[in-house]
């Protein structure tokens, strides 16, 4: 069973019991769209729909104003009612998290101006920064499109690649959306941190992503858009959770790390029983990079504290390091880093382990799949 497949079978069970609300949530945040694509296509109503419309434009300033107005109304109700998509994204956190889930969490942000204000001003970030990517990739194709009857057609299919290359790279907001919606970290440090987790995270989502392409081709057939569409970003944030949290607790272990490395920095110069501190010998085997397992990065070394005499020292670090990659040697700093909440998700982190590495012998031999 690979890592795709554990994601899955962790969301439908998230989902068990939360199917209404899931599907609920998933309607609002249609709706969204779907009146900003009614505004603009009245400015063509306006226009007429045998008209040219730059010639039209040009002869009556009225319907050029109307013309512009609707596009303008349009784009701002996706702006003003964009907090709909932070509360969508706390509902389904929620879910993926195993939490209860309340139905008013859809309008989590329009209970406060204070919390709308920020929703607003972080998805008015996440919808620039879309655009732009979107601009960036599909332009090529547009131009060619516009500019050359012959390559007309060559111009539309190099715009729907930049398209789908677009709705890749966007994947990477999600973790944004997140911190934002469901952690409740302020805009600027949801972004920022959001970012970080994306350098590695981006390409398991994509991944996931991939793996959804057989049930999208069956909505068109067989499985309805109802069930697929839910199933599918739960998945995303069962994934999104298990990269987030494994992110925070690499970051809060090197943070332990460097300050069992500044302590006995301090216990060496007062003492000079203490042999030479180093940072293999300060706890820290070497700083984990993005996406690596926690528990292989960081080992306890007691010569550090201890200090009653050289021997007593020698042996510590002896001991230390022959714990190792061992996870039992990461336990004394696994107290204050976060971790699941339930015992769902104490199994499945176990499970999975590194997100990036291949899964253990236990879970190809399918023994995983029935815990799960």
């Amino acid at each position: 069973m690979n890592i795709e497949r554990m994601i899955k079978t962790e969301a439908k069970k998230r989902l068990s019991g939360n199917w209404p609300i899931a599907f609920f949530s998933v309607l609002n945040l249609l709706f969204i769209p779907i009146l900003s694509l009614l505004l603009i296509s009245m400015a063509y109503v306006v226009v007429g729909e045998d008209n040219d419309v730059a010639k039209a434009l040009s002869d009556s300033p009225q319907t050029a104003a109307l013309f512009v107005l609707f596009h303008v109304v349009g784009v701002a109700a996706v702006i003003f009612l964009s907090p709909l998509y932070t509360g969508f994204v706390r509902i389904y956190s929620s879910i993926a998290n195993g939490k209860t889930v309340d139905p008013s969490d859809l309008i989590y942000f329009f209970e406060t101006p204070s919390r709308y204000k920020k929703a607003v001003r972080f998805m008015t970030g996440v919808i620039m920064k879309s655009a732009g990517i979107f601009i960036l990739c599909s332009s090529v194709g547009l131009v060619l499109a516009a500019s050359d009857e012959d390559l007309e057609t060559f111009g539309f299919v190099l715009t729907a690649v930049g398209a789908f290359a677009a709705f890749l790279i966007i994947h990477r907001f999600a973790f944004s959306a997140e911190l934002f919606s469901y952690r409740n970290f302020d805009p600027h440090t949801a972004v920022s941190e959001g970012a970080k987790i994306a350098k590695s995270g981006t390409k398991n989502l994509i991944k996931l992503a991939f793996s959804f392409v057989p049930w999208l081709l069956l909505t068109f057939f067989v499985v309805p858009f109802v069930y697929v569409y839910p199933y599918m970003t739960c998945s995303y944030f069962v994934s999104v959770k298990y990269l987030s949290e494994q992110y925070f607790k690499n970051q809060q272990l090197i943070k332990e790390g460097q300050q069992n490395y500044q302590v006995g920095m301090t216990q060496q110069s007062s003492s000079p029983l203490v042999p030479p501190i180093t940072k293999n010998n300060a706890g820290i085997s070497h700083f984990p990079k993005d996406g690596e397992h926690y528990s292989q990065n960081i080992v306890v070394s007691s010569s550090v504290v201890s200090g009653d005499n050289e021997s007593a020292a020698k042996a510590d670090m002896t001991a230390a390091k022959n714990d190792v990659g061992n996870d039992n040697a990461a336990a004394d700093f696994e107290g204050s880093a976060k971790t699941p909440t339930n015992a769902d998700d104490d199994n499945f982190a176990e499970t999975v382990g590194n997100y990036d590495t291949e899964a253990p012998a236990a879970e190809k031999e399918g023994k995983v799949g029935d815990d799960l």
